[in-house]
């Protein structure tokens, strides 16, 4: 069971665009995180030094992923 990503936490962000995109998520992440449709970007270390997190599910509505949104997720270990 994984830890869906409400919509509107610290995490987010809605530009004049309407676009939604993970910003940055701080504190400790479940192991298994939810990413929900409508995110259409994960911004440029989104998810850095996320120690915790083991799996991600990235909605079919996402475009892009910023540079090392990922980087020192030791335990990252599948994305889908």
């Amino acid at each position: 069971m994984g830890v869906l990503l409400p919509m509107r936490p610290k995490g987010y962000m809605a530009d004049a665009g309407l676009d939604i995109a993970v910003r940055g998520c701080t504190g400790d992440v479940s192991e298994h995180v939810i990413v929900p449709e409508g995110v259409t970007a994960i911004a440029d270390g989104a998810f850095a030094r996320q120690k915790r997190l083991r799996s991600i599910d990235l909605p079919s509505t996402l475009v892009s992923i910023g540079d090392e949104a990922f980087i020192g997720c030791a335990s990252l270990e599948r994305i889908v």
